[in-house]
């Protein structure tokens, strides 16, 4: 097909042989610019390989990769972030991932110079796993929305991200909603703001403020 430019397979029950099959078909298509394929069940090496297949597509701009139970498809995520040169967007949101998986994106996001838009909302995120994230915030001027609401940063990695926000001067949208944040962590974000004239929206819903 060379008219296809947006395909949604969200819940439909693709299994191995699915994604397998998906796999081979985004080899040869070069049309495609919008895929999402969330809440779906994989097993962790037909997830991986499916990535791999993104990691060399040059035509895809939107990735919906939610609910997927990704857990250890990290490194094969990160590859994806370091080698694919087309992607502005991709939700990696409610994936069960585990310390080392977001370690490793943040790590590929450091020198990521296309992502315009990351969801890595609902997965678990802890204080230490967010000042890996703070960390490529300071080094990363592309991305521009960074959704990681409904996580367990905390204040201290409310810290980090806000000592990140001193130095970023490219995001624009920050979502660090129902992260168990407090006033002590809401009041270091509004210090690190007044060192900040770029970031336009910043949601707090849903924390003990």
């Amino acid at each position: 097909n060379n008219s296809l430019t947006c395909l949604k397979l969200s819940n439909c029950r693709i299994g191995n042989i699915g994604i397998a099959a998906l796999g081979k078909a985004l080899e040869k298509n070069h049309t495609l610019k919008k895929f999402s394929i969330g809440k779906n069940v994989f097993d962790q090496e037909n997830l991986c390989e499916f990535i791999s297949v993104i990691s060399n597509n040059t035509t895809l701009v939107k990735f919906g990769f939610s609910y997927n139970n990704s857990r250890n498809c990290g490194l094969a995520i990160a590859e994806m972030l370091r080698t694919n040169k087309t992607l502005k967007k991709i939700n990696l949101s409610c994936n069960n991932f585990c310390n080392n998986d977001i370690v490793e994106i943040a790590i590929a996001m450091t020198i990521n110079n296309t992502i315009t838009k990351l969801n890595l909302s609902g997965n678990k995120i802890s204080p230490k796993s967010a000042s890996h994230i703070a960390l490529s915030l300071t080094k990363n001027f592309t991305l521009k929305t960074l959704n990681i609401g409904n996580n367990k940063i905390g204040n201290y990695g409310a810290l980090t991200i806000a000592n990140a926000l001193v130095l970023n001067n490219g995001l624009r949208k920050l979502n660090i909603s129902s992260n168990r944040i407090d006033i002590y962590g809401a009041e270091m974000i509004a210090y690190c703001l007044k060192q900040n004239n770029t970031l336009e929206i910043l949601d707090l819903y849903c924390n003990c403020l």
